[in-house]
């Protein structure tokens, strides 16, 4: 194993962690419902601040977190079924074109969400919850920190399609075992 593969293998730990964190959120999320419709039935009501906790904490955390695993595993729709009609050099051209559009579309979002997420700490940006002040302005860095992962995953690709002469838009795939895709 080469020290690039070794280095994507980090990346995917880092990744992972991500989605130990969307699950652990979605565990919350359900304890929060479970929570509030027991003390509604059996107590006088609702827990205070149970929406706006799951709104402005658990929601970002279930999703967010999860994106560059996401954009790892080729779940998003990408335009493969086009790019199987051509052939050769013209397929490794337009395939790392794609990704390339992409990192300069997910640098954007970078950028904007990053200038966001300051202006929410300039700004102290929070939510009322049971008649106490919650800050959440931390949780708008999770965008641009996991852009940044996808960003991340894309130059890890395009290095490998560059390394193996391919155009796929994974890091891995069945194919690589000892074929070139072009």
């Amino acid at each position: 194993m080469t020290r690039f593969e070794k280095s994507y293998h980090i990346f995917q730990s880092i990744k992972s962690i991500g989605i130990v964190i969307c699950g652990i959120s979605i565990f919350a999320m359900m304890f929060f419902i479970v929570a509030d419709v027991f003390s509604r039935n059996f107590f006088t009501g609702s827990l205070n601040g149970s929406i706006e906790f799951v709104q402005y904490y658990l929601m970002p955390l279930a999703i967010i977190p999860g994106l560059a695993y996401v954009y790892a595993t080729g779940v998003l729709p990408r335009m493969e079924v086009l790019l199987d009609k051509f052939k050769g050099k013209l397929k490794a051209i337009i395939a790392n074109s794609l990704l390339l559009f992409e990192f300069l579309l997910f640098s954007l979002v970078i950028y904007y969400s990053f200038k966001f997420a300051i202006s929410g700490v300039a700004s102290a940006s929070s939510f009322t919850a049971g008649g106490v002040i919650y800050p959440y302005y931390h949780v708008l860095f999770l965008i641009p920190v996991m852009f940044i992962l996808v960003n991340l995953e894309i130059i890890f690709i395009l290095i490998r399609n560059f390394q193996m002469k391919r155009a796929l838009f994974k890091f891995y795939s069945d194919e690589d075992e000892g074929t070139n895709n072009l």
